[in-house]
């Protein structure tokens, strides 16, 4: 039996995220392609496509105290109740993405929308690592993002045509069926959560007593540039290489096509490698090469060739980085507070992007497009900078 668990959890806990990844990746292409509909502002809809940072600050937080809080039931494990309530919200509110006559209306459902998909994301994420051994956790991250980009590339390959021939409600009854068919084909029926990796922490509470943990920090700080500079790539996708640079959407939608392939051919060839190599190395090697990547942004002019190039080596480096970071963190949060630090994590992965698509689309809108990558890039090179030093361990 033992075997078995150690031999199918990290597959099984990985289904859920596809869900997750046709929703992200999404949130480049058809996201703005709604939005773009109720307004031609790029200031108000970088409004709107920030609140999935926004709401990711302070909702994965909240639901990961919550879950931290849970008592273990045999039923429904510890984690689960909350993934599921948050799935369906975030389903139900997709669709209504078609339905709004306004930008406003459509600013609500949005808020709606990213915020419930965070509130489960804290919960999910945290359960990815403790339903696995621990020399196992590197493994099952990989698993979950690379199912992640599976989800993404199902939807990306054919997103401009359903977009284009089908229509908006058709594109988010996809989306939300994506989100909820993989969640609850596993979830509570097939994966049981392992009771004895459980820590109840009755008195949690948020605190940001974090500080007093100096690899915690480190590694906060060194997310935050590091998905700030992201925060120029995907979530940027349309207002610049769209509406600046002339790309069609079938170019942004077979780009994130690639995107997603790369993704996956590199989660299959890391997935058994991850846990065999120190994580902080393994954090810099994958930061230096998005860097790398990244900064070439800065020389796509015209040509469609060198965009899918770019978009495939990003996607890659991107999921390494997403890897590295995740698998980092349960080796320096206490263990009792996996769920809060998960969400403390995530503070720090949506405050940067929201920070930088509201700056970057005001900076779009004022003409000055062309800072959006050397700029960013900026930002990722001191990701790098902030984990060289080598801190004592967490007492």
């Amino acid at each position: 039996m033992s075997y078995n668990i150690r031999r199918w959890n990290p597959f099984l806990v990985s289904v859920p995220d596809i869900g997750v990844g046709v929703f992200w990746a999404l949130s480049g292409t058809v996201a703005p392609w709604i939005i773009y509909s109720h307004t031609q502002s790029n200031f108000l809809a970088m409004l709107v496509m920030s609140m999935g940072a926004f709401t990711g600050i302070f909702m994965q937080i909240v639901s990961g105290i919550l879950s931290d809080r849970t008592a273990y039931t045999e039923k429904w494990g510890k984690r689960t109740p909350w993934i599921l309530g948050g799935v369906v919200v975030a389903a139900a509110t997709m669709v209504l993405w078609a339905l709004v006559p306004n930008y406003w209306t459509l600013f609500v459902v949005a808020f709606a929308t990213y915020a419930a998909v965070n509130f489960y994301q804290g919960p999910y994420y945290t359960m990815v690592m403790e339903v696995v051994d621990p020399d196992q956790i590197g493994y099952a991250n990989t698993l979950a993002r690379t199912t992640a980009q599976i989800g993404a590339t199902a939807i990306s390959f054919v997103s401009a045509m359903i977009f284009l021939k089908c229509g908006a409600l058709v594109t988010c009854i996809l989306i939300s069926l994506f989100l909820l068919v993989p969640t609850f084909a596993v979830l509570p029926g097939i994966l049981k959560e392992r009771p004895e990796h459980f820590v109840t922490n009755t008195q949690c509470k948020l605190s940001f007593d974090f500080v007093r943990y100096p690899r915690v920090v480190q590694l906060f700080a060194a997310t935050f540039c590091f998905f700030a500079g992201y925060g120029c790539l995907v979530p940027l996708l349309t207002p610049y290489f769209v509406n600046h640079l002339h790309f069609s959407k079938e170019n942004a939608g077979f780009g994130m096509t690639l995107y997603a392939f790369s993704s996956i051919f590199y989660g299959i060839f890391a997935s058994r490698v991850n846990d065999l190599f120190d994580k902080k190395k393994v954090y810099l090697v994958a930061a230096v090469a998005f860097f790398l990547v990244f900064f070439s942004g800065n020389f796509i002019h015209d040509s469609v060739p060198a965009f899918y190039t770019f978009m495939a080596c990003a996607g890659i480096t991107f999921l390494a980085m997403q890897i590295s970071i995740y698998t980092l963190l349960p080796e320096v949060a206490p263990r009792a507070r996996l769920g809060e630090f998960q969400g403390l994590l995530n503070l720090f992965i949506s405050l940067s992007q929201f920070l930088m698509m509201i700056t970057m689309g005001e900076v779009l809108d004022r003409g000055g497009a062309a800072y959006l990558y050397p700029i960013g890039s900026l930002i990722v090179f001191l990701s790098i900078l902030i984990m060289i030093p080598n801190l004592k361990a967490n007492e």
